[in-house]
Order: C-alpha cells, then sequence, then structure tokens
C-alpha cells in the first residue's frame, strides 16, 4: 500500500511530516516560494485516510494513503493550525489535536 510521502507539494505550498502515527499525522505547511523553508505557514493535523484503487477514464490510481484535499477541512478529520500569531503557539495547538486524535479509534 502506497505510504504518504514525508515532504510534499501541493496547492503552492510544501509540506513536511512532523510526526505521525498509524491512523493521524502532523505535517508542517511551507510557501514553497520560500526557498529555505524557514517561514511556517501553518500545521495540519489529520486523520489519516485510506482509498481504494479505482479508474478514471481507464487510468488505474493506485489505493493508498492520501493527503487531505481542500473539502476535508472542517469534516471533523482535519484541522489547520496558522502561524499568525506565533509558529510555537500553532505547533502546541496542532499536538493537543494530534494527541486527542491518537487516542480515538477510527
Amino acid at each position: 500500500m502506497k505510504k504518504l510521502e514525508p515532504e510534499l507539494k501541493k496547492n503552492g505550498f510544501l509540506y513536511k511530516l512532523v510526526e505521525r502515527t498509524d491512523n493521524c499525522a502532523i505535517y508542517e505547511q511551507f510557501d514553497i516560494d520560500d526557498p529555505n523553508n524557514v517561514y511556517s505557514v501553518a500545521f495540519e493535523v489529520f486523520e489519516v485516510r485510506i482509498a481504494k484503487e479505482s479508474s478514471i477514464n481507464g487510468r488505474i490510481i493506485e489505493g493508498g494513503e492520501r493527503f487531505p484535499g481542500n473539502e476535508d477541512f472542517g469534516s471533523k478529520k482535519c484541522w489547520s493550525f496558522t502561524c499568525i500569531s506565533g509558529r510555537d503557539k500553532a505547533l502546541n495547538k496542532a499536538k493537543s489535536k494530534y494527541e486527542e486524535l491518537k487516542l480515538k479509534v477510527i
């Protein structure tokens, strides 16, 4: 089964894995135009979803873990903690939610 990558690019952002278990993850979000990845934009915490293999227009899409899409936020499975009021504060909130998810049975 395909696993989530420790780094990925999506929607003009770079995401770097901070911490994860089998069922949840925290990624730090950076502006893709920041060459040194110095300025965090947010931390994203989510339940890891598993998608089945599928076919679209005859093209096979491999099953496996999926990074959440924009539509997943607000679904009680994905949260974003922005760094507007400070990176450490956002990270603490993200880790608190992450700890809560680790205890949840999916």
